[in-house]
């Protein structure tokens, strides 16, 4: 545990993913394993939903059975970064306070002008 075996292997897979052409990867992990979700989560895997009719082999009788099971599943997209790893609180607040001070100084009796010859443009950069 902690030597960086399944962030390498994941990567390896998406790697491998994106030769292939695909610009996305879905995964599931049973609900509850706080450990695995917080491993995805770290590395750009975000919840899209929950199965909640998902199943999961048992093998402990020496037969296989599918046992009931919650998974939660979390997707990575392989081209552009989970966009809360993008934008952080400043910038939010930044893009705020500009906001505000667009529309305190313009002309209030026509907040939604539909003069689109000059646009609202704002440098994020940080």
């Amino acid at each position: 545990r902690r030597k960086g075996v399944a962030k390498r292997l994941c990567g390896q897979a998406e790697a491998i993913a994106s030769s292939w052409g695909y610009s996305e990867v879905l995964l599931k992990v049973e609900k509850g394993n706080r450990r695995a979700e917080g491993l995805y989560y770290k590395i750009g895997y975000r919840k899209v939903a929950v199965e909640t009719n998902g199943e999961k082999p048992n093998a402990t009788s020496g037969r296989l059975r599918f046992m009931p099971v919650t998974n939660v599943v979390m997707r990575k997209d392989l081209k552009f970064p989970p966009i809360d790893t993008v934008v952080s609180l400043a910038g939010v607040a930044l893009c705020m306070l500009c906001a505000v001070s667009y529309w305190s100084s313009s002309d209030l009796s026509r907040p939604f002008s539909t003069d689109l010859s000059m646009p609202f443009v704002m440098d994020l950069t940080l």
